[in-house]
This record gives C-alpha cells, sequence and structure tokens, in this order.
C-alpha cells in the first residue's frame, strides 16, 4: 500500500488528478486479480489516499497481455475494461516479436468494446516497421503512447518510433505507464510541453487530456484553455 500511495503522491506532483490502474494481466504475469478483486482493491487504496490527504482519484481497470480468450474472459468478468466502463479495453503485445491482433480487435469491437494498444512503440516488430500497424485501423483503435517515451527514456529508437506514431491515421493518448516514484516514474507534464513545442497546445491537450478523458468516459468535463506545464490532466 505505501508503494502505491507514493506513486500516486508522484502523480499528483507531476499534474494528474485522475489516474486507472492497469495492473498486468494474462502472459508472462499470474496476479490473481479478477474485475471484483481488482475493484475492491483500488476502492481500499482510494480510502489510504483520501486517509493521507493525497488528491487524487484511482479507476479501476488492466493491461492485458494479448490472448484468444480475452473476449470470453470479459464476459466473466476476470478481466476489466478501462475505468470498468465496458467501453474500452487496454491490450499490451509482447515487446520481441509482433502480432497481428486484427481477429482479436475486430471480435472486441463486435463486442462494442474499442482496443487501446498500450506502449505499441516499445515492440520490436513494430519499431522496424511501424506500418504492421495499419492493418488494425479499420476497427478504430488508440494508440496509448508512453509519455516516457516521447522524451527519450527507452531510448532512441523508441523515441522515434513514439512520435512517427503520432503522425499516423490512428488515434492516440499520451499516458504515463508509471509502475512506481522511483524508477518508472510519471513524465507526462514533460511530454506534455514537449508535444506543445512540437505539435501545438491543441493536439497537446488532445492527447494528454481530452483523449484519455475520452477513454474514462468523462470526455468533456475538463474546460478551459491549455495551460503550460502545469497542466492538470
Amino acid at each position: 500500500m505505501d508503494e502505491s500511495v507514493e506513486l500516486c503522491r508522484a502523480l499528483v506532483r507531476d499534474g494528474v488528478k485522475t489516474v486507472t490502474a492497469t495492473p498486468h494481466q494474462l502472459g508472462p504475469w499470474t496476479t490473481p486479480l479478477d474485475g471484483p478483486a481488482t475493484r475492491d482493491a483500488v476502492a481500499g487504496l482510494n480510502s489510504e489516499l483520501e486517509a493521507r490527504d493525497v488528491g487524487i482519484e484511482v479507476l479501476s481497470g488492466c493491461e492485458i497481455r494479448v490472448d484468444v480468450n480475452i473476449p470470453e474472459l470479459l464476459r466473466a468478468d476476470r478481466l476489466m475494461t478501462m475505468a470498468d466502463n465496458h467501453e474500452f479495453v487496454l491490450l499490451e503485445l509482447p515487446f520481441d516479436s509482433f502480432i497481428d491482433i486484427s481477429s482479436l480487435i475486430a471480435e472486441l469491437s463486435e463486442m462494442a468494446i474499442q482496443s487501446v494498444i498500450a506502449h505499441p512503440e516499445r515492440n520490436a516488430g513494430i519499431r522496424g516497421n511501424p506500418r504492421l500497424v495499419h492493418n488494425w485501423k479499420d476497427w478504430d483503435p488508440t494508440f496509448q503512447i508512453t509519455a516516457t517515451s516521447l522524451a527519450g527514456g527507452f531510448g532512441r529508437q523508441v523515441e522515434r518510433t513514439a512520435w512517427r506514431l503520432l503522425d499516423m491515421p490512428i488515434k492516440a493518448v499520451v499516458a504515463t505507464d508509471a509502475h512506481n516514484a522511483s524508477s518508472r516514474f510519471p513524465e507526462l507534464s514533460k511530454a506534455f510541453d514537449l508535444l506543445v513545442r512540437r505539435q501545438g497546445p491543441v493536439r497537446a491537450r488532445d492527447l494528454c487530456v481530452d483523449g484519455p478523458l475520452e477513454l474514462i468516459g468523462r470526455a468533456g468535463s475538463l474546460k478551459g484553455s491549455v495551460p503550460s506545464s502545469q497542466m492538470d490532466f
């Protein structure tokens, strides 16, 4: 619990007001958290944050390693959609090889669930050939680009791929993918400033604020013009 609270404090310092918890599911991870257990854990964290006066709201979700059983597990409430809203699901590709997930995102789309692809810029196949993702655009997925990738924290090739993916005709958002307050800390405000300089304040807000709000079912809930690096997310 203490580590989670410290991460939330780091998020608040970075300007974040609302965050979705996305524990890893499937693949090499064996975290025994189904939908009800995740909701209970997040409720407990929110209670602790309120008791410690940490000004952030945590929503429930998970980051799911791609698997043919995902639709069935979602129906059984074994896996969760983003913010538990039954509209978007966060999918993770393996890092070392490309998998064409067209059939999976098509099946999810038939369930009225849109796919969000976590950190595609860190996949080895996509880094080598970003055009591989063009096959997915018919099902209207969203790329979730990691803020640290845009800032060069995962190396130059990942950085170049992240910026290139933002130029593709596929929707994108930027997220922290923060794991802790020390080695994988949030850098959303840094990415926001980079985006303002390279692509303008409107695009920066769309990627870091309005797009993410849509994914958690709160589109249009944050009004006003785009400020500087003190933007609240």
